[in-house]
């Protein structure tokens, strides 16, 4: 497989590319990092630096490639509506145009469930669901816009699968545990809501499994999105306790009612928007409704078309993590 993946410098990306570099695959792997970059090539991975937004660097980069993995995106619960549209909606765009010209044999992009997300709990939610008429933040929105861009040019014969990972984490998470440790090692991590939702989450090797599966899909696959996730939804509060206990943190949990959280959250989001502050509020209302509401997705189509079976259970994934964290931040 000639297989070109963007964002490698990222998460999912690099390890993407590490898993294909490992199977013996012509990975060509690109991004913005160029310190991630390098610590790919040291694995063995060629890499380009680029911007998905350079039509013309991405256009070279497609050339002659049969597979294209679309893993770039910009990550954040907070930010500039125009950077997302920069990053997640035009540098999909280019992506497309690219693959078209190039006449690439299959397109992999990498969405989010957070398309399908809002205040309310959400339990075994499938691909065929409607969206919400109201994106749950700015990174919700752009993501939708850009599936929507894959999905429109698959219907105009753009060979393309569509993968939502739910929640991905593993040795080398930059974003969903790194976040919550920052807070916890505090002291204090404040428990939202009734302390009942479910939540499912992804294994980063599991999340792998997927994309590699996508890019040898059978054709009835093409114009589908698929939705991934460990398929073991477990309790918030229970995940939350495992990991910290898994780490040796003791952390306090005074509990804090959903409506009163989300309308400080509200609150700060409302202060930081009036104030034109660029960094991420302490509290925003999406991070309340990940950590007080159930949000579980039907892996059913995934196991059918994709032959998707999680391999790695959620317990191992935090033992994994964990392992690699205290290795990473063992002098902090």
């Amino acid at each position: 497989m000639r297989a070109l993946i963007t964002g490698a410098t990222g998460f999912i990306g690099g390890a993407l590319a590490r898993r294909l570099q490992a199977m013996n695959c012509d990975v060509l792997a690109t991004g913005r990092d160029e310190a991630a970059g390098a610590a790919l090539a040291r694995d063995g991975v060629r890499f380009v630096p680029a911007d998905v937004c350079d039509a013309g660097a991405i256009s070279r980069l497609c050339s002659g490639r049969e597979r294209v993995f679309h893993c770039a995106a910009l990550s954040s619960l907070w930010g500039r509506k125009a950077d997302f549209f920069s990053a997640n909606v035009s540098g999909t765009e280019r992506v497309i145009e690219a693959c078209a010209a190039a006449r690439v044999g299959r397109l992999i992009h990498v969405s989010s469930p957070s398309v399908c997300m809002d205040q309310r709990d959400r339990l075994h939610v499938g691909e065929d669901e409607p969206l919400p008429r109201t994106a749950i933040n700015t990174y919700a929105w752009s993501k939708r816009e850009a599936e929507q861009r894959v999905l429109a040019a698959a219907q105009r014969g753009l060979p393309a699968v569509v993968l939502r990972p739910q929640a991905v984490f593993g040795p080398g998470d930059r974003a969903i545990f790194p976040r919550i440790l920052r807070v916890a090692r505090r002291g204090t991590f404040p428990r939202f809501g009734n302390g009942e939702s479910l939540i499912d989450v992804t294994c980063l090797a599991n999340a792998i499994d997927a994309l590699v599966q996508a890019a040898t899909a059978p054709e009835h696959c093409l114009g589908q999105i698929y939705h991934i996730s460990n398929g073991e939804p477990w309790n918030t509060e229970k995940l939350l306790s495992r990991l910290f206990q898994e780490l040796g943190l003791v952390v306090r949990r005074p509990r804090i009612p959903f409506v009163i959280a989300f309308l400080i959250a509200g609150a700060l989001e409302f202060f930081h928007r009036a104030a034109g502050l660029q960094r991420e509020p302490r509290l925003t209302r999406y991070s309340v409704c990940v950590l007080a509401r159930s949000r579980t997705l039907d892996i059913t189509k995934a196991r059918r078309d994709l032959g998707y079976r999680p391999a790695v259970d959620v317990e191992t994934g935090i033992r994994e993590f964990a392992a690699a964290w205290r290795v990473t931040h063992a002098a902090a």
